[in-house]
């Protein structure tokens, strides 16, 4: 398949892009935009199908639309559905950077929006999410630390939000992954003996913690920032 271009829309910045396969067959591909509804910026999206078909055009995620929406991330759901969050300024009329989520069906419809962290004060931001084994996704961000929420694939919340790092100082914004064996693993970079070296944590699906935190580079000469991390097919993960 040659290359493509995603967006359609022709004016000013599409950029931040994020994809997710989904039921083994489509890809979703999300990104933000700006200016394209009239806003500071804005979450849209397109499924393509993995002959490089379009099964829907460009479609806009966010339904609250004053002010700025931006930093996506998909998930694919075991049962064919795909879920989106993104960070949403003063949207809860807070002044605050809030992460909102919407959840699609296996024919690209779509609920309502949803506010994955409603009850915390201050910043909330750099959202990224994970679809689990056993149906539900796990989002997790940074505030004043690195925060998790678990979902079931409706959108209900199972259990609280609980702080992953056990380290306070100065947390950068994380990812996480779902694992083969049922449970997931995030990772971030922070600060403890001067550099700033990367993390992480073992969960399984419930939210119970099956590790510490970890230090993940062997390396302590300089800072490490923006880990990635991918599952293993022997249930392991892989951070770059």
């Amino acid at each position: 398949i040659p290359d493509k271009q995603i967006s359609t829309y022709p004016n000013y910045n599409q950029y931040l892009a994020a994809t997710a396969v989904v039921n083994n067959e489509k890809i979703v591909i999300s990104w933000t935009d700006s200016s394209r509804d009239g806003s500071e910026t804005s979450i849209y999206a397109k499924v393509i199908l993995f002959n490089g078909m379009e099964e829907t055009p460009d479609f806009q995620v966010n339904q609250y639309t004053l002010n700025s929406q931006d930093y996506s991330d998909i998930a694919a759901l075991s049962n064919g559905s795909f879920v989106i969050v993104w960070n949403s300024y003063n949207q809860l009329g807070n002044g605050s950077w809030d992460i909102f989520a919407r959840i699609y069906d296996p024919s690209n419809n779509a609920g309502n929006e949803f506010s994955i962290n409603a009850d915390l004060a201050g910043d909330q931001s750099f959202p990224t999410v994970t679809g689990l084994n056993d149906g539900k996704f796990v989002v997790v961000w940074e505030s004043a630390g690195i925060y998790c929420q678990i979902f079931s694939d409706s959108g209900s919340f199972f259990g609280e939000v609980f702080l992953i790092n056990q380290w306070l100082s100065f947390p950068f914004p994380p990812k996480v992954a779902s694992l083969l064996n049922g449970g997931f693993v995030i990772v971030w970079s922070g600060s403890q003996a001067g550099w700033v070296d990367v993390y992480g944590r073992i969960y399984e699906t419930a939210g119970i913690p099956r590790t510490s935190e970890f230090k993940l580079n062997n390396a302590s000469a300089s800072d490490c920032f923006d880990p990635k991390v991918t599952a293993l097919a022997d249930g392991g993960f892989i951070r770059s």
